[in-house]
Formats: structure tokens, sequence, C-alpha cells
């Protein structure tokens, strides 16, 4: 590819036509939504469903849908930016009626998720994906802006310079602080598979009004 292709491919690139385009050739959601990660993400928001008595969980980012397999939950709805990942998911799990797929339209957003009425959101693997400061500003407002009761976020945690076309890490829990002051972070969770992902769990949970 000549240095133009490569200038023009950076000019035009978005983070949903790069996902788009990955599933529409066949690609997948990636290592950490398979095999072990996904079992140990699947475990802890498990976990945490059951320790809470949880009934609907949105996930915000839900890719091919493998990671979805692993979560016990009586109501789910996955959202993704493509619509070819969304597709296959419905086809997936067009037996299960306890999960649904939509594909995210930023201007119907808050619209679905209010008649869902989501009490967990979860955002795995989705916030290094993010390469645009607007996408990632437009994404957590979503995501904190349509939760009920707890976020959990699943993701790196740390600003580094260098970045792909598809990756960047952020330090984002000072970020959720200044714009968020309604949630708390009330727990981290550092994974044991350090070798295989530089994401970590960050749980935050919505502070009570004063009585």
């Amino acid at each position: 590819m000549s240095f133009v292709s490569r200038a023009l491919k950076r000019w035009f690139f978005t983070s949903s036509s790069y996902w788009e385009e990955r599933y529409r050739k066949g690609g997948n959601s990636g290592a950490g939504s398979y095999n072990e990660l996904a079992a140990y993400k699947a475990d802890f928001i498990n976990n945490f469903i059951r320790a809470n008595g949880l009934t609907r969980l949105f996930d915000f980012g839900s890719g091919d849908g493998n990671q979805a397999v692993y979560l016990q939950i009586e109501n789910y709805l996955g959202v993704d930016v493509s619509k070819t990942a969304v597709a296959m998911c419905r086809d997936k799990f067009k037996a299960d009626a306890k999960k649904k797929f939509v594909i995210y339209n930023p201007e119907s957003f808050k619209g679905e998720l209010a008649a869902f009425k989501p009490q967990l959101s979860i955002s795995m693997d989705v916030l290094y994906h993010l390469v645009e400061d607007e996408v990632f500003a437009r994404y957590m407002a979503d995501l904190f802006g349509t939760a009920g009761e707890h976020v959990i976020i699943y993701a790196s945690n740390f600003d580094c310079k260098e970045k792909s076309l598809h990756h960047r890490d952020r330090n984002f829990t000072p970020y959720v602080e200044r714009t968020f002051p309604k949630w708390t972070l009330v727990k981290t969770e550092t994974n044991p598979h350090r070798e295989k992902s530089i994401a970590d769990f960050f749980v935050y949970s919505k502070k009570q009004a004063a009585a």
C-alpha cells in the first residue's frame, strides 16, 4: 500500500466502519471474547448478577455475541455499531427469547434503552477501540446516561501515546469522575490473565440521593 493510500485510509477511517468491515469479511470480536478470557469475564459478570439479584442487562458493544453465550441473565439486550454483527447475533440466538440485539443508532438509542430499563450496563473490551475523542465521549454519555443501577467496564486504564487505527488506550477513570458525578467507582479487579489481556474490571454504582 502506497503512502497516499495509507494516508487516505487513515483520513477516512472511523471505528464503526472498521468493525463493520471486519465482521463483513468473516472476522470475529477478537481473542478477548473467546476461551479462557471469555470464561473469566463471564464468571465476574455472572457472580455480580447473582450477588445483586439482577434480571436486566445491557451489553453496549455486543460484537459477534460469543461473550453473550456465557452470560446468565433473564433479560439481555446487546447493541453494536455493526449491522453485520447484529445480524449474526440475531441468527445465533434466534431460539433464545431472553436475548435481543439491535444496531446502535445514537438518535434512537435512549428511547430503546428507556423501554428496556437495564439494571446493569456493561462495556467489555470496547473503550480502547474508540479511537476518536467525539465517539468516546458519546459512547460514555450513552453508557452512563442510560444505565440504571450499575455499570461494569472491562478495559485498560492508562494513556498511551502509541495507537493503531483501531486501538487507543485511555486513562478513563478520571474522565468518569469528572463527567458523571452521580456515579461512584466501588470496585476494581485486576484480571489474572495479564499475559493475555491488559484490561481490568471497573465497577460503578449510582450514588443514592440524600434523604
